[in-house]
């Protein structure tokens, strides 16, 4: 005979607890893939020259620059490093491809939310082991650990900082504090 808990067996409490939960992890989910629409502009009043520069991480490569951003679109100029503007960009993004590496600029918030990503292979130190003990439960243990430069392939990415210089909408020109 099923134990009774407020006139539903436990079986049917169960159920329902796990069909809620089910429902609830498919909302969220959902929500977590919605893309923002690519139609969405800009933020407005942030039109206008600016400038960045920056030092890449990891590496210390200078990249500087001006960027002109509109209602609907980005523009860089890094002279004189060649960039390109990247006709396979993403909904969510202007990219521009330089020599080395790729600026990103979001297309909601180009001001707020841009930055570099590269690729470059550095060296590394790697702890290996020089000195080598076998216990006698035949466990091996390492006695000495020595430094040596391993070559790595990694991926940098890091903000780039939207300097104002001129804003559309005020004609100013605006003073950057140092």
């Amino acid at each position: 005979m099923p134990h009774l808990l407020g006139g539903t067996t436990l079986m049917q409490a169960a159920r329902f607890r796990a069909s809620r939960a089910l429902v609830g992890g498919i909302a969220i989910a959902a929500a977590c893939l919605t893309r923002p629409s690519a139609e969405a502009p800009p933020a407005r009043g942030r039109e206008g020259l600016y400038s960045f520069s920056e030092r890449m991480a990891r590496t210390g490569e200078p990249i500087a620059g001006k960027a002109v951003v509109r209602a609907d679109t980005v523009t860089v100029d890094l002279s004189p490093r060649p960039c390109r503007y990247d006709p396979e960009t993403s909904v969510d993004a202007i990219v521009y491809l330089c020599a080395g590496f790729a600026l990103w600029f979001d297309r909601r918030d180009p001001v707020g939310k841009s930055f570099y990503r590269a690729r470059r292979t550095l060296m590394e130190p790697h702890a290996e082991c020089t000195r080598l003990d076998v216990r006698p439960n035949g466990d091996r243990v390492c006695l000495v650990y020595e430094d040596r430069p391993v070559e790595r392939t990694v991926d940098l990415t890091g903000p780039l900082h939207l300097v104002p210089l001129r804003l559309a909408d005020s004609g100013a020109v605006t003073s950057r504090a140092r």
